[in-house]
């Protein structure tokens, strides 16, 4: 096993588990309704409903299955893909997760970080390695800018607050323990951004980047969790909670104590009103109000 190349073979060796079909290289692990920035990647199903999402998604070349659908998934399957048959699919593939995030398969060469010209970061900040900071950015007291994080140029961010935080990902696994699973992505501060104070951004789980684009504005007290893609020119507010892989397109204006839940779409030119709840996608240019968040009409 190398950085971002391991075969099934070697997995079949450190989950104690055969495989069926070719012993293909993998370069990383993902949930299979997600597009990967890898050619090959390991995936998981728990139920038959989700062979569609593997059918459409040409990356999935591995799959952990559960034992009680092995056959209706090699029934349809719409090319060949390496299959784990395992009593606990989604178990087996954090674990695996894990076991490889300990021993370098996500891991690239420590490096010193990289600051550019006309910088104020106070000296109190923590910045770790494998950081690259651009010219003209402001930090405050007491931040901390973690490891795999990359700030573009005109960024300000204020006291207290965390760029590339581990991340929040509780999986429950059988014998009833409940794991926290690490974060092997990283974090994207575009130009023009600015962060207030006591304000925490997650790292992407698997792979890639949470990405906060350029011109936006960001309240004291948000929290901003893994793999959010938050466009160009949003303001959002203090006490705002953003819950994982939600995406902020452009020109939104989420207001205090709003709440996006997971997965969920907040399209163009969108307000959420204070204190709502969204748990659906927000149509372009609309309003949004209340628990849950709905179309506000105007009378």
């Amino acid at each position: 096993m190398t950085y971002r190349k391991i075969t099934a073979e070697e997995i079949s060796k450190l989950i104690n588990c055969h495989y069926v079909g070719q012993n293909v290289e993998i370069n990383g692990l993902n949930l299979c309704n997600r597009q990967s920035e890898y050619k090959s990647i390991l995936s998981y199903i728990t139920a038959g409903k989700y062979i569609d999402a593997v059918n459409g998604n040409n990356a999935v070349s591995a799959l952990f299955i559960p034992t009680q659908i092995s056959g209706t998934v090699l029934e349809n399957l719409s090319r060949e893909v390496t299959l784990f048959v395992v009593d606990h699919p989604e178990e087996e593939f954090y674990k695996l997760h894990e076991t490889l995030f300990s021993n370098g398969f996500y891991s690239i060469v420590e490096n010193p970080p990289i600051i550019g010209e006309h910088c104020s970061i106070h000296p109190s900040v923590v910045i770790e390695n494998n950081v690259v900071i651009g010219n003209n950015v402001t930090v405050g007291p007491n931040s901390v800018i973690r490891k795999n994080s990359v700030i573009e140029d005109n960024v300000r961010i204020g006291c207290c607050s965390v760029i590339g935080s581990e991340g929040f990902q509780g999986i429950r696994f059988s014998d009833g323990t409940v794991h926290a699973i690490s974060h092997a992505g990283g974090t994207k501060i575009c130009k023009h951004v600015f962060i207030g104070d006591n304000t925490t951004i997650g790292n992407a789980l698997f792979e890639g980047q949470t990405v906060i684009d350029d011109g936006t504005i960001i309240d004291n007290h948000v929290y901003i969790a893994h793999n959010l893609t938050i466009g160009k020119n949003n303001v959002i507010t203090a006490c705002s909670l953003l819950m994982g892989s939600a995406v902020i397109k452009d020109n939104c204006w989420l207001a205090p104590n709003s709440v996006v839940m997971n997965k969920k779409i907040i399209n163009d030119n969108s307000m959420v009103g204070s204190m709502s709840l969204v748990t659906k996608d927000v149509p372009k240019g609309e309003t949004v109000v209340g628990i849950p968040a709905k179309l506000w009409k105007k009378p």
